[in-house]
């Protein structure tokens, strides 16, 4: 049973830390780095467990390590880059639901336009369009974190480590 002092941080699908005993390290999945409670040793030995894909036996960062990547300005760039990004997206993917939403309460009678002889309407290609544009716009996203972001984020790396 965890005490007062236990604190669930999710920051990334990379990385979840739950504290039981609290220590100070630097949390890596913050943004920007700082400080919070934390350390590497497991719940049964009465600690915390931390779940670090690369090597959960990596020691915590120092602070003149977060404080080199958070002066960064490929670090400030990459922040830049990725909240815009995320945003506009986030934009373009609210007005295709909105809208179809908007549509279905208020354009009924287009929605309902036979296409062609069948019982096809013109509602079903444009919800179905819905649902591809949002596989699309993910696919995007990745696409562009897989590459550009990641780049940036190994040229962080290797400038915080010189």
């Amino acid at each position: 049973m965890a005490s007062a002092a236990s604190l669930l941080t999710l920051r990334s699908a990379a990385e979840l830390i739950l504290v039981m005993k609290p220590r100070e390290v630097i949390c890596q999945g913050c943004d920007p780095p700082r400080t919070v409670h934390s350390s590497r040793k497991g719940a049964l030995a009465g600690g915390e467990v931390s779940l670090n894909p690369k090597n959960d036996k990596d020691p915590p960062m120092d602070d003149s390590l977060t404080r080199r990547i958070a002066d960064n300005p490929r670090y400030k760039e990459l922040k830049a880059k990725r909240t815009s990004f995320g945003w506009m997206l986030t934009l373009l993917m609210m007005i295709a639901y909105y809208g179809f939403i908007l549509l279905v309460a208020f354009g009924k009678e287009f929605l309902s336009t036979r296409i062609g002889a069948g019982v096809m309407t013109i509602g079903i290609p444009i919800g179905f369009g819905v649902i591809v544009f949002t596989v699309l716009i993910t696919a995007f996203y990745v696409r562009r974190a897989n590459s550009e972001f990641d780049d940036l984020t190994a040229q962080i790396t290797k400038e915080a480590l010189k």
